[in-house]
């Protein structure tokens, strides 16, 4: 293991139907390659020694006895290797036979697992485990029994990490005959069924959904190829998984071996602690200290759905926005929006779910309020692509300039107009949300929060300024994918003038316009280069919140998924002010304003992410 990652593999052989010691040299070639590789566990279909396809002669004593000679070759061959492999053989016990799988590593057998759901076809020649059995070894000067332990689970403890594995054969996975453990990290699926086109289309997507809904990884080695094709063909699929997503995968009807690291933050986020009653095997595997390079590229946007689900989540994402805002509403005697719109990305999100809101309330449009307020630093683009998605969303626009009254703020309390320090900011800020609120107070309904989950975590707003509202929809949305959103609508919508005005959005630099513009009339003030490119903050608050990783491990991460981007003392500057500006800012997140988780994931101290405002906030250093 180097540092939160496990390099795991799957492999298929070229199977030759019941020539043991071909199958054993092949294994073996597999194992050397695995260990010149860094892996630490090697995982290979059921019946590696035999095939899964060999009819009722697997279940002969010669056969069995041919196997239990290539296991101690293959036990001898584990001495000098860290890597736990995970192969398939038939046994004969007590004068019964069983379809086994061994766990070997360092020159022992860790544990044995039988296959309990057997298949038509299986029950002719293989028995179930009903009691204790022990499976005679005669290895090398020794002589002794060994209790096959018929648990699918084992687990490791190096350090303060605990890793826990979980075997479940194939058929019971498609029957979906089984059940995951609370506290499985990684799920080991040897293969034997016959490849139809519908086993093919739909295997994927089965250990998607498995890997996904119990957020652990996943290894599958599918059955060889070379298995026979009597009545039926096997495509030697591979697959490597981690919560619902796949990171590496083998090519159809290809032998051979997958190598990919697995997260364990990703599988292991559950704060469950073992419960030994569970039926672990008593023996526990031992996880290597080995460095080795990633062969994976990480992904830069891990909390963004998959390609294939891609917009119907982004439909999703709006649903839920909307709905939460159409309970508020009907909670509210005058349903009334007051809304903040500036022409960035945030304030158009918030008016697009405002109008799905009023849509389904089956509301007039024009009780959205959408108020522009130019201040010091407003650009005539921002300001015109407010006015644009008024227009688009019919509601009522009104303009009105802060500049009068923040002059005359400044004057009040004696600040020069030319200083253009913090005071000089959050005057406006605060200008607008004492405009906002008086609005809503005279003519009745609520203020409309914007602020996206990145700005809460960094504590990019106001006090008491944009960072209070009546109630927030974009909170649980990092600013990235809050920007997909948007660009999901532009896509979508057949309006013209709504189309053109949030395709310029997406584009428009991100700006709190709170600096004068340049003499152009362009922004001059751009967030991401006070604070760092949002894309890296997402980064770090999802793995730091939602995996709650080690922050040497986030950082490594980060250049490695960041590589083609951003340099390393770029990624570790703005890592740095990321560390700062979470902890000394939390005191804006503990007075959270009401709004709708999204994500797996939250800041909301409601939702239960919870810490004081007063860390120390050189703890982090």
């Amino acid at each position: 293991m180097y540092k939160n990652f496990i390099k795991v593999a799957s492999a298929n052989i070229s199977t030759k139907l019941l020539n043991v010691e071909e199958n054993k040299e092949s294994i073996l070639k597999y194992m050397d390659y695995a260990s010149n590789n860094n892996v630490e566990i090697l995982l290979f279909p059921e019946l590696t020694l035999t095939g899964v396809s060999a009819g009722e002669l697997i279940a002969t004593n010669e056969i069995t006895d041919r196997c239990k000679k290539a296991l101690y070759e293959i036990i001898d061959n584990s001495k000098d290797s860290e890597i736990l492999i995970i192969f398939g053989m038939p046994v004969k016990v007590n004068n019964k036979f069983y379809n086994a799988m061994f766990f070997v590593q360092n020159g022992e057998i860790i544990n044995i697992t039988s296959k309990k759901n057997l298949s038509y076809e299986e029950k002719k020649y293989f028995n179930v485990v009903r009691d204790n059995l022990f499976f005679a070894v005669n290895y090398g000067n020794d002589s002794f029994y060994l209790r096959m332990f018929n648990t699918d689970k084992i687990n490791s403890y190096e350090g303060n990490i605990n890793f826990n594995l979980q075997l479940i054969f194939e058929n019971e996975l498609i029957n979906n005959n089984y059940t995951v453990s609370e506290n499985t990290n990684l799920l080991l699926v040897p293969g034997s069924i016959k490849s139809t086109v519908n086993q093919i289309n739909n295997i994927k997507d089965i250990l998607k959904f498995v890997t996904k809904s119990n957020k652990v990884g996943l290894v599958y080695a599918g059955a060889s190829n070379y298995e026979s094709s009597g009545d039926g063909v096997y495509a030697s699929q591979k697959f490597i998984l981690e919560n619902g997503k796949t990171i590496s995968k083998g090519k159809l009807f290809t032998n051979g071996l997958i190598i990919s690291e697995v997260n364990t933050y990703e599988c292991k986020n559950r704060n469950i602690e073992l419960h030994i009653e569970e039926n672990y095997s008593p023996y526990e595997y031992k996880l290597s200290n080995k460095t080795f390079n990633l062969t994976r590229k990480l992904d830069k946007y891990p909390y963004f759905p998959g390609n294939e689900n891609f917009e119907k989540s982004m439909r999703n994402i709006l649903e839920i926005q909307s709905e939460a805002l159409a309970r508020r509403l009907r909670q509210i005697p005058e349903k009334k929006i007051f809304l903040g719109i500036s022409g960035g990305l945030d304030s158009t999100l918030a008016l697009i779910v405002s109008s799905l809101a009023y849509y389904k309330l089956k509301l007039n449009s024009k009780d959205i309020h959408t108020i522009t307020l130019p201040g010091l630093g407003t650009s005539d683009r921002t300001k015109n692509n407010a006015i644009n998605l008024s227009k688009a969303y019919a509601t009522t626009f009104k303009e009105i300039s802060i500049v009068d009254s923040v002059k005359q703020h400044f004057k009040d309390i004696e600040h020069d107009e030319n200083d253009t320090s913090i005071a000089y900011e959050n005057a406006q800020a605060r200008e607008r949300t004492q405009v906002l609120m008086d609005l809503a107070n005279k003519h009745g309904g609520i203020v409309l929060g914007t602020g996206n989950m990145s700005e809460i975590a960094l504590g990019w707003a106001t006090f008491n300024g944009d960072h209070m509202s009546m109630y927030n929809v974009n909170s649980g949305l990092p600013k990235t994918l809050l920007k997909q959103v948007v660009k999901y609508v532009a896509n979508s919508t057949e309006n013209t003038l709504l189309k053109n005005t949030l395709l310029d959005i997406i584009k428009t630099p991100i700006s709190p316009e709170l600096l004068p513009t340049s003499e152009e009339g362009t922004i001059s003030q751009k967030t991401e280069d006070n604070i760092g490119p949002y894309e890296l903050h997402d980064f770090f608050v999802y793995h730091l919140v939602r995996n709650k990783s080690k922050f040497d491990d986030i950082l490594f991460m980060a250049k490695n998924a960041f590589s083609d981007i951003y340099s390393e003392i770029t990624i570790e500057k703005w890592f740095k002010k990321f560390k700062w500006r979470f902890i000394t800012q939390q005191f804006k997140k503990n007075i959270a304003v009401d709004g709708p988780q999204i994500l797996d994931y939250s800041l909301n101290p409601k939702n239960g992410f919870m810490i004081p405002s007063d860390l120390d906030p050189n703890s982090f250093n």
